[in-house]
């Protein structure tokens, strides 16, 4: 019921920029009770067994979603898409599965910028860089004298956190612009409809 539960919420909330990612959960919490109970119950599982199987073959033929070839990464151009090819054109790797494999992709190169500027920062002072285009170089972007109590000596904003985050290292702390990874941001009201994930989905204008 709780999986049933969550697969409606999704459909009615909506998902995000990955195909059917977010029905992974419920999905996993509907089929979780036949698995526990498969050794009791061999008698009525392969009725739900069979439908699973012509549902997955329905999908497979006839509902497929095939997304469009991804041409640019920028997040108000692309909606709904397939984010290992859309990988693949970012670093010019067929594989991508290393930290090192994302150098040349734009956030990957952002986040190693960003660790070797954290690393210059003298001890016990903080610097603040506020990004108004994620698609500019950061290195020729001004900074700020800071002052938190946060223990990373550099903090900046970003349009995502997922693979900058990571190479940047513990010493950088990010604010997620684009309220994927936002507890405030991610739940303010959505007035424009655009790729989920993005800013152009809520009611927030920068940060």
């Amino acid at each position: 019921m709780v999986g049933l539960v969550q697969v409606l919420y999704v459909v009615r909330v909506g998902g995000d920029y990955m195909h059917a990612r977010l029905l992974l959960p419920g999905f996993f919490a509907i089929c979780l009770p036949i698995f526990v109970t498969a050794r009791q119950a061999r008698s009525w599982i392969a009725l739900p067994m069979v439908g699973i199987v012509v549902w997955a073959a329905v999908c497979a033929g006839w509902l497929r979603f095939v997304p469009p070839k991804v041409t640019s990464l920028n997040p108000q151009t692309v909606f709904i898409s397939n984010e290992r090819n859309s990988w693949i054109s970012a670093t010019g790797n067929p594989h991508p599965i290393r930290a090192s494999d994302y150098d040349k992709a734009l956030s990957g190169s952002a986040g190693t910028l960003l660790a070797h500027l954290a690393a210059q920062v003298s001890p016990g002072r903080q610097r603040l860089l506020v990004i108004t285009d994620p698609f500019a170089p950061i290195g020729g972007l001004a900074t700020f004298p800071a002052r938190s109590d946060l223990p990373s000596p550099w903090r900046s904003n970003v349009p995502a956190i997922g693979v900058i985050g990571y190479l940047s290292g513990p010493d950088v702390y990010l604010f997620d612009s684009y309220s994927l990874a936002n507890p405030i941001g991610s739940h303010t009201q959505v007035v424009r409809h655009a790729r989920p994930g993005t800013k152009s989905t809520s009611g927030r204008r920068g940060w």
